[in-house]
């Protein structure tokens, strides 16, 4: 009978961590494409987020108001014959442009 024993992995400690960033970060490389993440982060979250927030206020944007529902109530169940006119348009030109991409290709 033999005697096996399993180590487990010790754990990293944070300065360890911390160092390896900081030594990643100096890289000039490194540093330029965090940069350019971030900046292009906040030039896409940030009007995404407005959008999304607007969609449940019935006040525009900078304007308090209160969240609703509302405006979807408006475009699935008031008006469903415009709702499935621009869901057939969308799935047209999806059929057409992937039919097209592939024909080029």
């Amino acid at each position: 009978m033999s005697n096996h024993t399993i180590s487990l992995p010790q754990a990293i400690p944070a300065t360890w961590a911390l160092s390896s960033i900081i030594e990643w970060l100096s890289r000039p490389v490194n540093l330029f494409f965090v940069l350019v993440a971030a900046v292009l982060a906040y030039l896409s979250l940030f009007p995404t987020f407005f959008i999304f927030f607007g969609r449940f206020s019935d006040e525009p944007l900078g304007v308090s108001g209160t969240l609703t529902l509302n405006y979807y109530y408006e475009a699935y169940v008031e008006e469903p014959a415009e709702t499935l006119s621009m869901l057939s348009n969308s799935l047209i030109f999806a059929f057409a442009s992937s039919t097209f991409s592939i024909l080029i290709a």
